[in-house]
């Protein structure tokens, strides 16, 4: 679903009132939504009441990454606070998205669709610049963490949702 009808939705609603029953849903897919939100927290807490038991999750969100959907762009998100986020879930698998590479390319992207002030000039700069995108598979992930894109979370809904031990500092898995 999403809050506006395309082809390729079934339904149109608010993900921080999801019109889905409680404990009905065996997964969900969330990308490059939460930074759209006005409570991302929010929103994760609507996914685990759907989630069933055991339910998971697989969630994207931009780190390092140029504004997109101009007004209705809020927040991003570290690999550990993507992970803090997701408090109530177990991991099952995280990382980086991309990496310094990439949030470079993005950069110089938006450097020269703001100096020319065209969309199209920063997209063909980009066109030109992706190859260089390769450099960030040769980059280890606590150094791509660090500079990522953008982050993805993996997880399972606790079948008790207490976050007694959850110390989102041992999440950090960064090169600093």
């Amino acid at each position: 679903f999403d809050v506006y009808p395309t082809d390729a939705t079934t339904f149109v609603g608010d993900g921080h009132r999801i019109p889905i029953r409680s404990a009905s849903i065996d997964a969900v897919w969330v990308q490059a939504v939460l930074e759209h939100v006005y409570r991302p927290a929010a929103v994760v807490a609507e996914i685990a009441r759907v989630l069933r038991p055991g339910g998971v999750v697989y969630a994207e969100t931009p780190f390092l990454q140029p504004v997109h959907e101009g007004a209705y762009d809020y927040v991003r998100f570290t690999e550990a606070g993507h992970r803090m986020l997701f408090a109530g879930f177990d991991t099952i698998d995280s990382g980086p998205i991309g990496g310094p590479t990439a949030a470079a390319v993005l950069a110089v992207r938006a450097v020269v669709a703001g100096v020319t002030r065209s969309r199209g000039a920063g997209k063909a700069v980009y066109a030109c610049l992706m190859p260089l995108l390769l450099v960030d598979r040769m980059i280890p992930q606590a150094h791509r963490s660090d500079g990522a894109t953008g982050t993805y979370f993996l997880g399972r809904l606790r079948h008790e949702r207490a976050v007694a031990g959850f110390d989102p500092i041992d999440e950090y898995r960064g090169a600093q």
